[in-house]
Parts: structure tokens; sequence; C-alpha cells
């Protein structure tokens, strides 16, 4: 509960979560079923996001995710996304929080 209310009170100014695309009609009983889709990011457009990323003092992960922000903005024809990454608890939870802060500001 306490978590809950700490993520609705950070996240209390964040964009509106973008629509879905609409290419098909969405199921009248939903799922939950997922999927995944295996990417490899290697070569030239790796060493561009190690480019990037060192620029601004960030991981090359940091700045491909902000990249798929941005293709999620796109997506959605909205300006602003936000962007969480999931972490767990540990001894470098802090430095970890610290990190997804960054990543979650608005592409």
């Amino acid at each position: 509960a306490a978590q809950l209310a700490y993520w609705r009170s950070a996240l209390g100014g964040a964009p509106a979560a973008p629509a879905p695309a609409s290419d098909r009609a969405r199921p009248s009983v939903q799922s939950f079923r997922g999927g995944s889709v295996a990417l490899s990011v290697g070569g030239d457009a790796w060493q561009a996001a190690v480019s990037v990323a060192a620029s601004v003092h960030a991981t090359p992960v940091a700045a491909l995710l902000a990249a798929w922000g941005g293709v999620l903005g796109q997506s959605a024809r909205q300006r602003c996304v936000v962007v969480g990454v999931p972490t767990a608890g540990g001894r470098n939870a802090i430095r970890r929080r610290a990190a997804a802060g960054g990543v979650c500001a608005p592409i």
C-alpha cells in the first residue's frame, strides 16, 4: 500500500498513457496473455547508442530506452511519454532508483 501511494504521488503529474495502436480491434475479453520479441542491437547502432549515452553521462541502455520512448511518442502522437524500468531492492537500490528516475523523465 505504501509503495502504491509513493508511485501515485511520484507520477501524479505524468502525461497520460499513450493510446494503443488501433490497427486491429481489441478482443471483447481481456486475456492478459503476453508475448515477447527478441531484439539484438549490434554494430553501428550499438556504437551510436554508446556515443550518445556518453555525451549525456548515461548508459547505452538508458539511451536506447529513451529512443524507444521517442518511438512510442511518435506512434501515439504524444509529445511526452513516461517510460519506467522495474528495479529490485538490495545494496544498490538507491543508485538504481536514481538511474531509473533519470530515464522516467518525459522524452
